[in-house]
């Protein structure tokens, strides 16, 4: 009976892994894919390159360091859960060092929402959503505060805002390599010409 329920559980599993990589295509990513959830590797390196890097973001929101969980507490969180829904925006480099990146991380955020939603939506009772770039800047940056941290009130985008995985210390070229989408780190200083796209990557974790 319970090798019955095992696989039962893992067919609607797969189930709702295709369906969300489906949705995510209609949303217009240009990949998507599942992996185990102990697939993802988790680093303190990441979170703490926030503070060390002087990132603008820093303790602007709840979505990213040192306000966020953390690597370690995040580690624990993925025991409960079985696998990540994964999904990638290729953007061309000149984009992704000029002012038009926000709009792309705004588009990165929201759908990673949106399948989250999707997600809850199918039965994944704790879906999971996570993006990257500080939604301070993106969807808060005429205000003053956070309003949860500013004020102790509500998010002015809970619709849309999702915490960074890099705050949450996810090896993110890592995650790419398992799912074969060569990933190149793109700083002010990389070369459009040399590398002239790079990818943004958002996930859901399902219960």
């Amino acid at each position: 009976m319970k090798d019955s329920r095992g696989r039962d559980a893992a067919r609607e599993a797969e189930k709702v892994c295709t369906a969300l990589i489906e949705r995510a295509m209609e949303l217009g990513a240009h990949d998507a894919g599942s992996l185990a959830a102990r697939d993802l590797v988790i680093e303190d390196r990441f979170a703490a390159m926030c503070s060390e890097q002087t990132c603008p973001g820093y303790g602007q929101s709840m979505s990213c360091p040192p306000h966020v969980m953390g690597p370690k507490a995040f580690r624990e969180s993925l025991e409960t859960y079985r696998h990540v829904l994964v999904f990638k925006f290729d953007v061309p480099t000149e984009i992704l060092l000029s002012s038009q990146r926000h709009e792309i991380y705004r588009l990165l955020h929201k759908t990673a929402a949106t399948l989250e939603r999707a997600a809850l939506a199918g039965g994944c009772r704790r879906a999971f959503g996570m993006a990257g770039g500080s939604c301070k800047s993106l969807f808060c940056a005429d205000h003053t505060e956070c309003r949860v941290l500013g004020e102790d009130g509500e998010c002015r985008h809970p619709e849309s805002a999702r915490p960074s995985m890099s705050g949450l210390g996810v090896h993110v070229q890592d995650l790419c390599g398992r799912l074969d989408w060569p990933m190149q780190t793109i700083t002010q200083d990389t070369n459009a010409g040399e590398v002239p796209v790079g990818l943004v990557v958002g996930a859901v974790l399902l219960g």
